[in-house]
């Protein structure tokens, strides 16, 4: 009898094949992330601001609510994240040498390309949602901000 069998002979609880994953198969986490924030923008998109809950949102994501918890801590959080993803996907920091330029200059390389192909109707249809309901979600309106404007006016100061 070798350590990795039993008493009796068979294998041991190393050896044996490990049950089969139930349920959808595992997501990377950038495709998930990326799934879910499509979701908000068309939930937001067709249905305004209020319609877009975690369970709506999860539905439209094809993935549990569970799931969505456990990327996201709630609603506000999903939000500025989506937020944070949309400004850097069209600021991001100026390379080194571009910094001595002009401020219009600097502006020009900053946002000219990257807003006309990453603004999508959709894109604009939730940015535009944030700024009407901003009076009735402070804390979504403050992460707006926050993760928005505030960190690309840094950017370009930077």
């Amino acid at each position: 009898m070798t350590n990795d069998e039993d008493p009796d002979g068979s294998a041991g609880p190393d050896d044996r094949p490990s049950p089969a994953r139930r349920g959808r198969p595992p997501l990377d986490p950038e495709t998930r992330e990326a799934r879910i924030h499509d979701a908000l923008e068309q939930v937001v998109a067709e249905d305004g601001l209020r319609a877009a809950t975690m369970s709506r949102i999860a539905r439209a994501a094809g993935m549990s609510k569970r799931t969505l918890y456990t990327a996201y801590e709630g609603r506000d959080a999903l939000f500025q994240a989506w937020v944070r993803r949309v400004r850097t996907s069209f600021v991001r920091p100026l390379p080194t040498h571009a910094r001595a330029l002009p401020l219009a200059e600097r502006l020009r390389l900053l946002l000219w390309h990257e807003a006309r192909q990453c603004l999508s109707d959709r894109r604009l249809a939730v940015l535009r949602a944030m700024v009407a309901e901003a009076p009735g979600h402070p804390d979504l309106a403050r992460a707006f901000c926050r993760e928005g404007f505030l960190a690309a006016r840094q950017i370009v100061a930077d």
